[in-house]
Formats: structure tokens, sequence, C-alpha cells
């Protein structure tokens, strides 16, 4: 009989960096709701045991079709970068969240016409 192999908890982290620097993850999809006048929201992915496992994503691309100029957060960061109507933006770095903020005082960003795409690119993509 053979016994699959045990590994403790430093070779299970070693594992896992190996994977994500040679392998990447999936596109992942982002659902982005309706963001009304000056709203923000936050998206992440600590309760997504599929993608949390990726974590942290180093792509993330966001195209914006949904009437308004957006700003985004990435991670921690104090300073967003603002997203016009009409165009796609990408950034690449680790992140574990970002914050899509709506900059008009008046108009409802369409959740549904801001396409948003996060990755975790292998070293060397």
């Amino acid at each position: 009989m053979i016994f699959p192999r045990v590994y403790n908890e430093a070779e299970r982290r070693k594992l896992k960096n190996k994977r994500l620097h040679t392998e990447g993850s999936p596109k992942f999809g982002v659902t982005i709701t309706d963001l009304t006048a000056s709203a923000q929201k936050l998206y992440g992915w600590d309760d997504n045991n599929d993608i949390r496992k990726f974590l942290p994503l180093n792509y993330l691309r966001i195209h914006n079709k949904g009437g308004t100029r957006l700003k985004v957060y990435v991670g921690q960061k104090s300073d967003g970068e603002v997203i016009d109507d009409d165009t796609i933006w990408t950034y690449h770095g680790n992140f574990w969240t970002f914050l899509l903020e709506n900059t008009s005082t008046t108009s409802t960003a369409t959740g549904s016409l801001i396409f948003v795409n996060a990755q975790r690119i292998p070293d060397g993509g």
C-alpha cells in the first residue's frame, strides 16, 4: 500500500508559491453592481475558495462602458486612478482587493456595462 506524502506547513507554502509563479490562474470575471452617484464599492475574494487560493492576484483589467467616469483604488493605495467612460484601464501588481467609485454626482454607473477581469499571471507572463 502506498501512502500519500504528508506535507508540513512550510512545504505547502513553498509548493503554493511555486504554482503561483509558474502556472498562474484562469481569468476571473467580476460582476459589478450599479454604482449610484458618488457611491463606492469594495470588491475582494476572501469568501471565494476557488479564487482565494491564487491570491494575491496581479492583473486587473477594467473596461468602463458604464456611462460615467469611475475611479479605482487597488489594494491599500490612497490615490485612485480615473477611468473615463468607454476606456480600458489595466493594472499589473499584487493586490487582494480593489474599490470602484462613481465620480459623478448625478448619474448612476451601470454595473452590467463595466467589464472587469482579474487574474494571477505567472512570472514572465
